[in-house]
């Protein structure tokens, strides 16, 4: 009985300590493939967020040539305009600088040797990242006073303590009934 009791204090505080850790999320730059086979790409449309890569494989025997008008001049010799000749097996590559590739829609062009054209549309979703503290910091602000204000009213300071002392709480909790473990409260009454 005294074990059930001890699985279970342990499990409780591992679930208070999860619970009062901060949760994060990021994302790194992916590099996207289409592949122009025989007659079709695969796939044909995609989906990708700024700072990622594209690249376009050519897995016939043919001779292609893949081309994005960035600038939509007609032309393909702009500073962020794309033009590759690919060979069989080649591939093409371009980096979506958020600097340069706003969020949209592209039609890359890939026409073949024998002058069939095809098209892949690429999808680019922002690459928005939510800065911010949820304690109140501001960077650059030197008034000690104005942020002891701002960081007290937060109802967040609130929950925030409250997960820290219930982990604490637990840990000592554990701590106690760990040293405790031969003595009298880990005895079973018969």
């Amino acid at each position: 009985m005294a074990s059930g009791r001890f699985g279970a204090l342990v499990i409780v505080s591992i679930l208070l300590l999860c619970s009062a850790a901060p949760l994060a999320s990021a994302h790194g730059a992916n590099t996207m493939w289409i592949i122009a086979r025989g007659t079709y790409l695969q796939p044909d449309a995609v989906e990708v967020v700024q700072n990622d890569t594209v690249e376009i494989h050519n897995s016939a025997e043919l001779n292609r040539t893949v081309r994005v008008d960035f600038d939509g001049d007609g032309l393909y010799n702009g500073t962020n305009d794309v033009y590759c000749n690919l060979n069989s097996s080649e591939y093409c590559s371009f980096w979506l600088d958020p600097a340069n590739w706003s969020a949209g829609q592209w039609d890359v062009e890939i026409i073949e040797e024998n002058g069939s054209t095809m098209y892949a549309r690429i999808t680019i979703q922002a690459d928005i990242h939510v800065t911010g503290n949820p304690l109140g910091y501001q960077f650059g602000i030197d008034d000690d006073d104005e942020m002891e204000v701002e960081a007290s009213e937060s109802p967040q300071n609130w929950i925030q303590m409250i997960a820290v002392i219930s982990g604490l709480t637990g840990i000592l909790l554990l701590i106690t009934l760990m040293n405790n473990r031969n003595g009298s409260v880990w005895t079973e009454e018969e």
